[in-house]
């Protein structure tokens, strides 16, 4: 199963089960796909389980714009989440 497929699943588990608030749900979805672009753009695996800790940093250190202490504790607590 691809990490895109896996997202949806995260996706759907958090609609369903989890009953997250809407906002949690775009903001979590739109962190972790855009982890799966990031994949996908640097040719790194595609499955969740594949991955480890330095493609996760390398992502979170991707644009210099997006370092606010905020915004990297919000991506990280959408890949916590997710794993």
């Amino acid at each position: 199963m691809s990490l895109a497929e896996q997202v949806a699943l995260f996706d759907r588990y958090l609609t369903s089960e989890k009953r997250a608030a809407q906002k949690t749900r775009e903001t979590y979805m739109r962190d972790l796909n855009a982890l799966v672009r990031f994949v996908v753009d640097q040719k790194l695996p595609d499955d969740a389980a594949k991955l480890d800790v330095r493609h996760l940093r390398a992502f979170l250190a991707l644009k210099p714009e997006a370092r606010e202490p905020a915004t990297i504790l919000r991506k990280v607590s959408a890949m916590r989440s997710f794993y």
